[in-house]
């Protein structure tokens, strides 16, 4: 389960101005979605409910997620770049399982890939969010502490 980190709003002005400007791509049951942008302006940014930074190892993290379903969310594999530029995420997502107990297609996990980016220190956005059926669990570089 992914636990809250930190909230936007703990962030520095400049910092937020950054994310409110970056993209990303999401791709959620096998729908292509369009680049988004995360607001544009800070104050749209933090009432856009998505302001909870979910721990991964020692680095707080945006996911385009709801809040609400972060509870049924675990980390897999999360991993960093040597120069820890970007952080790669493997996510195992039981919020289908939970919703609807008693429809069995329903019974099986959703996995997610994460690429994020640093934005400050120890603060990653995720810029490609994507869905998969696969947990992709052969992965080879530095991994985080995933706690």
């Amino acid at each position: 389960m992914l636990r809250t980190e930190r909230h936007l709003a703990d962030l520095p002005r400049e910092v937020l101005a950054r994310i409110a400007r970056m993209g990303y791509d999401i791709l959620l049951e096998k729908h292509e979605g369009f680049p988004y942008c995360f607001s544009g302006d800070p104050t749209d940014l933090l009432r856009s409910g998505r302001t909870d930074l979910v721990r991964i190892g020692s680095d707080a993290v945006l996911l385009p997620t709801h809040p609400e379903n972060l509870e049924h969310i675990s980390i897999l594999h999360a991993y960093t770049s040597a120069d820890r530029a970007h952080l790669t995420v493997v996510l195992q997502d039981l919020w289908w399982r939970h919703e609807y107990p008693h429809i069995a297609e329903y019974d099986v996990p959703c996995y997610f890939v994460a690429l994020c980016e640093r934005v400050a220190e120890g603060v990653y956005v995720a810029v490609f969010y994507h869905e998969t059926t696969h947990p992709y669990t052969t992965a080879t570089t530095t991994q985080a502490d995933p706690e």
